[in-house]
């Protein structure tokens, strides 16, 4: 069984390359508002879920396992009241009474501008029927209101709730930069430089390194989140991350190193006049996935 114990909201700015690649799990709310629980994702794999408690999931957040896979969740459909005005005689204003009353009752309630959702109850029905609100029972995904200080769990009814971020990464790019896959970089160096911490000591075929090359700019909103999600997640595997990067609407270079989450990067010297702009980077760890990092990469591309 694989454990998950880490959740990402909505994706946290991931690109559509990793989420597209990601297994789903599909579960309902009476699931999804535990912290604890056994599911099976779409590969058939068993789950167990930890997660701190009071946290929620919801549709659209990323669930990362022990071996840094990624499970995207879905809400599933399920049977619930779905509440409406009276389309002949009903207001906006009816609705909120409704929701006012079932307030009161401390029942989970999905609000949504035109409707209310809440689990079956033939008791609430008639009481909303009573007051002339139309009482449709249907299977739909439920995301009931969360707590006023619920942090993400919170389903506040905008857009960006399902939206998963893919704006950031909505538009494609020419691959006409080159990609060199040197893996000539040796791993002694690597070894050398963390002798001095245990969980360094993955020789054989464990450590692995690689360099990624572009000939085209960042753009660096793109790549901060890119980068930000990829150690967030991958962070204890990524053992050095080291290199220059070319950015867009700077003429000074980047230098940029990290060591598992520990990332940072400052301004170095000017591009010369006759120097090819041009970003290199060296990355060393345990079993790095290469496909996703290279092609996040190429997407933060101008």
């Amino acid at each position: 069984m694989l454990t998950v114990n880490k959740l990402l909201p909505q994706g946290q700015g991931l690109a559509s390359v990793l989420l597209k690649r990601a297994a789903t799990v599909e579960l309902d709310w009476d699931v999804r508002q535990k912290s604890r629980f056994a599911a099976t994702d779409s590969q058939g794999r068993e789950l167990a879920i930890f997660l701190p408690r009071g946290q929620a999931v919801r549709g659209g957040d990323v669930l990362v396992a022990e071996d840094g896979s990624m499970i995207s969740a879905i809400a599933a459909p399920q049977r619930v009241l779905k509440v409406t005005a009276c389309a002949q005689h009903g207001t906006a204003f009816d609705l909120m009474r409704a929701a006012y009353h079932l307030g009161n009752r401390h029942v989970p309630i999905e609000l949504q501008p035109d409707h209310l959702k809440i689990e079956p109850d033939h008791v609430l029905a008639d009481m909303l029927r009573s007051m002339h609100m139309t009482v449709v029972e249907t299977e739909l995904p439920f995301e009931p209101e969360g707590g006023a200080y619920g942090g993400h769990v919170t389903n506040d009814g905008h857009s960006h709730h399902h939206h998963g971020h893919s704006h950031a990464h909505a538009h494609d790019h020419g691959h006409d930069h080159q990609h060199e896959h040197d893996h000539d970089c040796g791993h002694d160096h690597a070894h050398g430089e963390h002798c001095s911490h245990p969980h360094h000591h993955h020789h054989d075929d464990d450590v692995k390194s690689f360099v990624y090359r572009a000939d085209k700019a960042f753009d660096p909103a793109k790549l901060e989140d890119f980068l930000g999600a990829i150690v967030n997640i991958y962070g204890p595997k990524m053992l050095r991350y080291k290199g220059v990067r070319h950015m867009q609407g700077a003429n000074r270079k980047v230098i940029f190193q990290g060591e598992h989450q520990l990332m940072g990067s400052d301004l170095g010297p000017d591009w010369a006049a006759d120097e090819k702009r041009q970003s290199k980077m060296v990355f060393i760890g345990i079993d790095l996935p290469q496909d996703i990092l290279r092609q996040g990469l190429d997407q933060c591309l101008v």
